[in-house]
């Protein structure tokens, strides 16, 4: 009879232990699937690339849209308020914005570049010196022509190791922002 009653409890305990170890997977399980990694995109260029800008929106909501538990924000100098504030939208706004919240920023020259893009660029670049990120990306039409403010920022580029990409369509800049999209979120 002992026997049989310490079988019975061993019984017992052995079947708790397996519902407690089920409720444990379970929830690590549900927690794991409900965490969404979050990660805000800059998206900068001359006013004049809306195409180019539009593009790089439209690879970043495909890859919301096949990734899940990632949720990817994309901002531009639209996205920010155009009122006159001391100091500048510039530096109160998209320079705030780029030192302090942006996980990536993308870089889109075609031709002549404005001063507020050389300037973003130099403010994200500090930012990454000083805390890792953002991770920047650089994307430099290639029109076969020389222009005398893209050569002098792909200089700025050589002279800190920093690898631009060129690219001939909105197609082709869709495609390599996709790559490096994608292997910056698998690492």
């Amino acid at each position: 009879m002992q026997q049989a009653e310490a079988l019975l409890i061993f019984g017992i305990v052995l079947m708790s232990l397996f519902v407690l170890a089920v409720l444990v997977f379970c929830s690590i399980y549900t927690f794991r699937n409900k965490r969404t990694n979050q990660y805000s995109c800059f998206i900068a260029g001359s006013t004049s690339l809306s195409s180019e800008r539009d593009a790089i929106r439209a690879v970043i909501s495909e890859v919301n849209n096949q990734r899940k538990r990632i949720s990817l924000s994309a901002y531009t100098f639209e996205d920010f308020p155009t009122s006159v504030v001391t100091g500048g939208a510039q530096d109160k706004f998209y320079n705030k914005f780029l030192r302090a919240s942006t996980d990536i920023a993308v870089f889109i020259i075609d031709g002549e570049i404005g001063a507020e893009t050389i300037n973003e660029f130099e403010v994200a670049y500090n930012a990454y010196k000083e805390s890792g990120k953002p991770t920047i990306y650089t994307y430099c039409k290639d029109d076969g022509e020389e222009h005398e403010q893209a050569e002098e920022l792909k200089k700025r580029l050589k002279d800190i190791n920093h690898y631009w990409r060129p690219y001939n369509s909105l197609s082709e800049l869709k495609l390599e922002f996709n790559k490096a999209l994608v292997s910056y979120l698998d690492l």
